[in-house]
């Protein structure tokens, strides 16, 4: 785990008691992108804060934001609220999936079209823009207009979680696990099928109360932060997917989840957000 530069850990002990809200079945899901907000939100240093909030007061779905937000106070509830939005557009009739001349709604400022950007979450051998936009969107935080800032800051909220889900850049050819099925045994009688992105996609919604830390001290021999290092994230997904599929079911193209592979996948979850939360704040900190 990655905690260079970090002042103040303990803050971050009981951050995610903030978090158990509502959970759909995103990447990462709702719960895992609140966490790693949540996280960067106690790294980040009052004036990135600030700056933050300013943009996205600034954003067109501000008030829907603030509506939702349960939390006393509502900056922090709304930059939460603010890294889930790129899921969340997914399913929204103002956007479109291909073909922006389809919307019926005008561009917002600095929006450069209506698209829901699906191929923005990922990237594999085959497809996918994640390792290209997430640069691109810093230098607009940058170097772009107020309003083009503004557009950028919920996708680099989103997509730096993206970029530390293993299945996101794991490089197999099965569309980030969305193409493997696995099975998960509820009773003796009853089995769950679901697809193995869907499965990791859940894992922080399990966390229970709240994730253990390791100080400074004991991190890991040569953990880096590098903020903005999208390569260096790349490259740990991408060893770590490695492990993120579970024993196939003899004869059969199935996997099924044991109890072993289910606890070290949770390790790893955990590990991943916390990592993806810490760089998130950093590079905030040196980007606004």
């Amino acid at each position: 785990m990655i905690f260079t530069g970090v002042k103040s850990i303990a803050r971050l002990y009981f951050v995610f008691m903030c978090c158990a809200g509502s959970v759909a079945a995103l990447a990462w899901n709702a719960t895992g992108h609140r966490q790693v907000a949540a996280i960067a939100w106690h790294v980040m240093t009052p004036e990135a804060r600030a700056r933050a909030i300013l943009l996205l007061r600034r954003h067109p779905d501000y008030p829907r934001w603030e509506r939702r937000v349960r939390e006393r106070d509502v900056g922090y509830g709304v930059f939460l609220e603010a890294s889930v939005w790129a899921d969340n557009i997914r399913h929204d009739p103002r956007f479109v999936a291909r073909d922006d001349s389809l919307s019926r709604y005008p561009l917002w400022p600095g929006f450069p079209d209506r698209l829901r950007h699906g191929d923005w979450h990922y990237q594999d051998q085959e497809s996918g823009q994640l390792l290209r936009r997430l640069p691109e969107l810093a230098r607009l935080i940058v170097m772009g207009s107020e309003a083009e800032q503004t557009f950028a800051l919920p996708w680099i909220l989103h997509l730096v979680g993206d970029a530390h889900q293993p299945l996101h850049l794991g490089g197999r050819r099965d569309r980030g696990g969305n193409q493997t099925k696995v099975e998960r045994s509820i009773s003796s009688r009853r089995k769950v099928m679901l697809t193995l992105h869907q499965y990791w996609d859940q894992l922080p919604s399990r966390f229970g109360g709240g994730i253990p830390f390791l100080p400074p001290s004991r991190a890991g021999a040569g953990s880096e932060s590098r903020a903005g290092d999208v390569l260096l994230w790349a490259r740990e997904s991408r060893e770590l997917a490695r492990y993120a599929y579970p024993p196939l079911i003899p004869g059969t193209p199935v996997r099924r989840l044991t109890f072993a592979f289910d606890s070290r996948a949770k390790a790893i979850a955990r590990s991943r957000i916390v990592d993806a939360g810490v760089r998130l704040g950093e590079w905030l900190n040196q980007l606004l």
